[in-house]
Parts: C-alpha cells; structure tokens; sequence
C-alpha cells in the first residue's frame, strides 16, 4: 500500500508556481471558509449572543431594582434620622418643662416649709415669754426659766 501511494505522487506532476496558486482551490478554500463561517454564527454564535442579551437584560433588571431598594432604603433612613431628631427635641423640651416644673414646685415647698418654721418659731418664743411672765414671782425660777428658753430657741433654730 504504501509503494502504490508513493507511486502516485511521483506521477503527479508538479506545476511550476510561485507563491501563490490560483487553480481550484484558493475559490474552495474561500467557499469553505465563509460556508463554516456561516454554520458558527448560526450554531454557536447567536445561541451564545442570545444567552448573553438575557444575561445583560437581567442584569439591567437587578441592577435598577438594586438601585430602587437602595434609594427607598436611603429616603427611609433619612426620615427615620428625622424622627429620631424630632423626638430628641420633643424629649428635651419636655424634660425642661419638668425641671421648671420640679424647681418652682420646690421652691414652693422650701417658701412653705421655712415660712411654717418661723411660724413655730414666733408661737414657740411667745408661749416662753408667756410662761416666764407667769414665773417671774420667783427670781431663781426666772434666771433657770430663762436659761432654757433660751437653750430651746437655739435647738428650735439650729434644727
């Protein structure tokens, strides 16, 4: 087999040409170059191409929904930031108006309690003036009467 074949190509003949040859198969070799051409643009390349405008149309798709849900999360962080804001002053200005509130009830409380006091105080003094006036026949009833008067003004006072 191999001596029949070697047979063969030395009957060919060799034509003479130079870089180019322009018999039939430079046209063949075109023509199956653009007939292959064709059948990958139509088995591979456009299923692929279609794949590929799906693909980029649902990334289209996620990409704007991303971006919708990222603009409705920022509006509703910035109006919760605003709530929040707005109750901290609500907040404030109603634990001022307590501690107005607080402060004049106790200086209204302090206004009574110091006033009652002095009131005691006078009441005290002059039921001591009193029952030293009713003791003042005696002269050592009189100095120790005073004597404790006294001590007791100071304990009331001090108290």
């Amino acid at each position: 087999m191999i001596n029949i074949s070697l047979l063969l190509l030395n009957n060919v003949e060799e034509k003479a040409g130079g870089l180019f040859d322009f018999d039939g198969t430079l046209p063949l070799t075109i023509f199956q170059f653009l007939g292959l051409i064709f059948i990958l643009e139509r088995i591979l390349y456009k299923p692929l191409s279609g794949i590929e405008n799906t693909r980029v149309e649902n990334l289209k798709e996620k990409s704007e929904k991303a971006e919708s849900t990222l603009s409705r999360a920022t509006f509703l962080t910035d109006l919760y930031n605003t709530e929040v804001s707005n109750v901290e002053k609500k907040i404030n200005i109603l634990l001022k108006q307590d501690d107005t509130r607080l402060k004049d009830n106790f200086q209204n409380r302090l206004v009574e309690i110091n006033q009652s006091s002095t009131t005691t105080i006078i009441e005290t003094e002059q039921d001591i003036n009193k029952k030293i006036a009713g003791l003042s026949s005696n002269e050592n009833v009189k100095s120790a009467s005073t004597t404790i008067a006294a001590i007791i003004i100071n304990q009331i006072i001090s108290k």
